[in-house]
This record gives structure tokens, C-alpha cells and sequence, in this order.
């Protein structure tokens, strides 16, 4: 997969922690010695607890928004991005467990 061009090249280099895609990208469900996502509790704020402390443990990511703890309030941050801000939605990602 390395050489493999993909949608998220630019991203990987600009804008996000290529570590994390090195990760994913070396991924080999075959020989992965990996822990386990948690699929206990799918649908508990405990269960919910569960793989988002994963996700930091593996991925050491900063999941705040995701999670909840924090909202984004920095709405001057969206000029020259966003035109006649209203509000954001929420879509929940879910992780697909084997």
C-alpha cells in the first residue's frame, strides 16, 4: 500500500500527524498482534467510554470534540473557510469491529 495514490495523499502530508497513517497504513488484519477494539456495551456512555480511550491509547489522538468534553466555539477561525455560518451536525462515526 505504500506507494499506493490514494485520495488522502495531500492531507497525510499537509494536515495531519503522518504517523497515524503509517499506522493504518501498515495495518495487516493477517498478522496484527493489535489489541481487540472494546465491543462491549455498544450502545452505553461506559461502552462509549470504552473505544474512545482507545483510539487515544492507540492512536494517542486528541478526541475532545468527538467525545463531547469540549464545543467549538471559535467561530472567527471559519473566516475565509465557511460563508454565513449557521451551525454544525453531528454524524457519528462508529468503528467497525471483527
Amino acid at each position: 500500500m505504500e506507494n499506493l495514490i490514494s485520495n488522502i495523499s495531500r492531507p497525510k502530508y499537509d494536515y495531519i500527524d503522518s504517523s497515524v497513517f503509517h499506522k493504518l497504513e501498515s495495518y495487516n488484519p493477517k498478522h496484527s498482534q493489535a489489541e481487540k477494539i472494546p465491543d462491549q456495551d455498544p450502545y452505553t456512555l461506559n461502552g462509549q467510554k470504552l473505544r474512545l480511550n482507545f483510539i487515544r491509547s492507540q492512536l494517542n489522538l486528541d478526541l475532545d470534540f468527538l467525545s463531547g468534553e469540549k464545543v467549538f466555539t471559535n467561530n472567527e477561525s471559519l473566516k475565509g473557510n465557511i460563508e454565513n455560518y449557521i451551525g454544525m451536525s453531528q454524524i457519528q462515526p462508529e468503528l467497525l469491529v471483527r
